[in-house]
Parts: structure tokens; C-alpha cells; sequence
């Protein structure tokens, strides 16, 4: 049994910036395909929870960058789980150019029952695969500003196209949302997303931001209800 899993990617041109650069989206896109091609492996990716009616639902992605993120044709990906916590099952992810690591992300998922949404703490895998993490620290849940904090700034609706396979928008495209309201050309040093609750088809999500020089903040409000939001500093 696979303690890690390795696979390469090929980079195609709407996975680009303007400026030849992976964006967000992409790389969470690139992040989520490598942890399910792992927990197929590991008989327990979609195809063998949702026979259970069981599915995975990822909660944080935090991401630190070693350096810009222009890439060549090809991106070589590394995944492996980290122990358990309870209802948590964070595993990690790094990247690399040409051999070069530019980005490690630490990831946190769940299990929820569809019959009762409930988080479910099984052993899914065998547990001796897990690793110590590349990080010397613990991430916990970004600090939350109060919306009276926030600026707000337009109004998003959640699209057909934007939903996966579970029924809710896609991870990745939150990310679309935080690089239209920011526009930001830089290249980040880190990034966190908490997601709080699931975005559905034809809801209007309401997105504010606190805005610092080197770091900038996006929230994703239904109503008074925080679906999300995330953190970037620069």
C-alpha cells in the first residue's frame, strides 16, 4: 500500500493567468485531483464512499509558496495522508517544477453521511500509511473579521456550470470569485480558505473584503450565513 502517491500533470493554457502564471483555481483543481487519485488507491475515494452514502468534503486548504508560480508543460504532484484527528483526515500535497518544490498545501477533509449529514470518524484506510507533516506547526481556523468590518462588494450567483459532483459549487471556484474582486497580479506567499458551509445552485452569495496592503480577505455571506472565507497575504 502506497504510503505516498506521485503523478504528473500536464499544464494547459486555461489553467494560466494573463501573465503565464497558475491561478488559484487551478492549482486547488490540481490539489483536489491528486488526493482523489490517491484515495482510489487507498479504496476510499467517491466511486467506494458513495456506495456507503458517504462522501469526502474538504473544510481548510492552506498553501505556502516557495516561489512564483510560472510553470513549465509539466507539474510533478507528491500526496500523503497525516494522522488522523477524529473527524479530521488532513493530508498534505506539494508540488514541483522541473523537480523544484514551489507550493505545499495542508489540507483538512471530512466524512459526511448523506442520510443524516453527520461527520463520521471510520478508519477508511490503513492508518500506517500516515506521515508526519512537512509543516512544524498545526493549522487551526483563520481568525474571522465582523462584518461590520468588511467592505462589501458585489453580489455573486451561483452558476450550473459551477457545481460538481457532489451538488455544490465546486472548491476551485471560490478561488475565481477572490481573483475577480482583488485582481491581483502578484503571486502570493500564502493562502487559507475555510469553507463553512456548502454553496448551491441559484443562491446569491454576497462577498465582502478587508483589504491591507500585503494582505487581502474575502467572505462569502447567503443572508447572514458565512459560507466561506479566505486569506491571502502577499
Amino acid at each position: 500500500m502506497q504510503e505516498n502517491y506521485k503523478k504528473t500533470f500536464t499544464i494547459t493554457n486555461n489553467q494560466l493567468d494573463k501573465n503565464d502564471h497558475l491561478t488559484l483555481g487551478a492549482i486547488l483543481d490540481l490539489i483536489q485531483e491528486v488526493s482523489g487519485n490517491h484515495a482510489d488507491t487507498l479504496n476510499c475515494g467517491f466511486d467506494d464512499l458513495i456506495k456507503r452514502k458517504l462522501i469526502w468534503v474538504v473544510v481548510r486548504h492552506h498553501i505556502e509558496f516557495k516561489r512564483n508560480l510560472h510553470v513549465g508543460k509539466f507539474v510533478e504532484m507528491e500526496t500523503y495522508p497525516l494522522k488522523r484527528r477524529f473527524v479530521e483526515y488532513p493530508r498534505e500535497v506539494k508540488m514541483y517544477d522541473n523537480g523544484q518544490l514551489f507550493l505545499v498545501c495542508n489540507t483538512t477533509w471530512v466524512v459526511v453521511d448523506l442520510d443524516n449529514f453527520n461527520f463520521k470518524s471510520d478508519t477508511l484506510y490503513n492508518e500506517d500509511v500516515a506521515r508526519d507533516s512537512y509543516f512544524e506547526k498545526r493549522f487551526s481556523k483563520l481568525p474571522r473579521k465582523s462584518k461590520d468590518e468588511l467592505e462589501f462588494v458585489k453580489t455573486a450567483k451561483v452558476e450550473y456550470s459551477m457545481l460538481d459532483h457532489n451538488g455544490h459549487m465546486n472548491n476551485s471556484r471560490y478561488l475565481s470569485w477572490y481573483l475577480d474582486v482583488f485582481r491581483e497580479e502578484r503571486d502570493p506567499k500564502n493562502f487559507q480558505i475555510e469553507y463553512l458551509k456548502q454553496c448551491f445552485l441559484d443562491e446569491s452569495i454576497d462577498l465582502f473584503v478587508y483589504n491591507e496592503k500585503d494582505s487581502k480577505e474575502l467572505y462569502g455571506f447567503n443572508g447572514d450565513e458565512l459560507k466561506f472565507y479566505c486569506r491571502a497575504e502577499y
